[in-house]
């Protein structure tokens, strides 16, 4: 996928102004800096026109540091990326290429949800499972009020992290010591995936459903536009609210309360995961495939190499996607 744009032959850097922000080229170090200052891409001449080349276009497989166990999240916060697989084992890494597995984690439960928010990393998992880490590198256990239950999903809005799990309940909590009484969300099934931005939090259930929050407490439930049962993956960026679902749908919303379905043929097959960066929506397909967006709106499918089959998890940082799944494998791209 390329964006083109206006070439001139003058010294001085030119500009466009794309839905992201304003992007300018610096045509002599063949770099695209978007308005925050970031490089990103790389672009090529053709003729007298520039054709921006977004991150997810090109892939480059790493040695991962695990054996053939699949990926579940790779992200990136406090300074490093860490990456979880299937059967609970951490591994970090400063630049998304060099992978450090860490011997001493107390994981004993398939993680199901993982974030990064206010200095601290938090994984939840099966049987109650819940560990916590300043820094990525040393985890401890932290018990909680939901008994032996499947947590799914973490989130941290407003001052507090927010835990779903299966039978339609919400743990919220400031500090994994002390924890407000679970919420039970009427009408909504059990949590797969959650979300936020700094005015509203939501949660998506396992058909679909969507539960939204604008202060913890009151809950609505929504019809999101998707169907079937199974996993969903939701993200925020880029002023946008994206799920993408395990029966190759997507459905996206400006606010997080009013969703539209996106019209977008995936041959039928499921959308493990779904990230934005660079300018770039990616929502990875069970086959390997990498449907892109700059909107969340129009997509298209990308040919890439060198990505892994399945791709469970997307990651994104300072220019760079990091992907992971099936085998263990993992590409970055660039």
């Amino acid at each position: 996928m390329y964006t083109k744009f206006p070439y001139g032959t003058s010294a001085e850097n030119d500009q466009l102004l794309l839905p992201n922000g304003m992007l300018s080229v610096d045509v002599e170090r063949k770099a695209i800096r978007l308005h925050d200052g970031i490089t990103q891409g790389g672009f090529e001449m053709i003729g007298e026109q520039a054709y921006f080349e977004p991150p997810g276009k090109n892939w480059t497989t790493r040695t991962p540091p695990f054996d053939t166990t699949y990926i579940d999240f790779i992200q990136y916060g406090g300074g490093q990326w860490v990456m979880i697989r299937r059967n609970g084992s951490i591994a970090t890494s400063p630049d998304g290429v060099n992978w450090t597995l860490i011997s001493n984690q107390p994981i004993s439960s398939r993680i199901n949800g993982l974030a990064y928010a206010d200095g601290l990393w938090v994984g939840v998992g099966n049987s109650g499972m819940i560990i916590t880490s300043p820094d990525g590198l040393n985890w401890t256990i932290r018990s909680s009020n939901a008994g032996s239950n499947h947590l799914r999903a973490v989130s941290f809005f407003k001052g507090k992290w927010y835990i779903g799990r299966t039978y339609s309940a919400i743990h919220p909590t400031s500090d994994f010591v002390n924890w407000d009484t679970a919420i039970t969300v009427s009408n909504f099934g059990h949590v797969v995936t959650s979300t936020n931005n700094e005015e509203r939090l939501i949660m998506v259930d396992d058909s679909g459903k969507v539960a939204s929050t604008e202060d913890g407490v009151t809950w609505t439930v929504r019809a999101s536009g998707l169907t079937g049962s199974g996993g969903f993956h939701a993200h925020h960026a880029d002023g946008r609210w994206v799920i993408v679902g395990s029966t190759n749908q997507i459905s996206i919303s400006a606010e997080g309360t009013n969703w539209n379905r996106v019209s977008f043929t995936s041959g039928g097959l499921a959308f493990y995961t779904v990230a934005y960066g660079g300018g770039v929506w990616l929502a990875a397909q069970s086959s390997g495939k990498i449907a892109t967006s700059i909107n969340g709106i129009d997509w298209e499918w990308n040919t890439v190499e060198n990505i892994p089959p399945y791709i469970y998890a997307i990651g994104y940082h300072d220019g760079r996607f990091v992907a992971g799944g099936y085998n263990g494998t993992i590409s970055t791209s660039p």
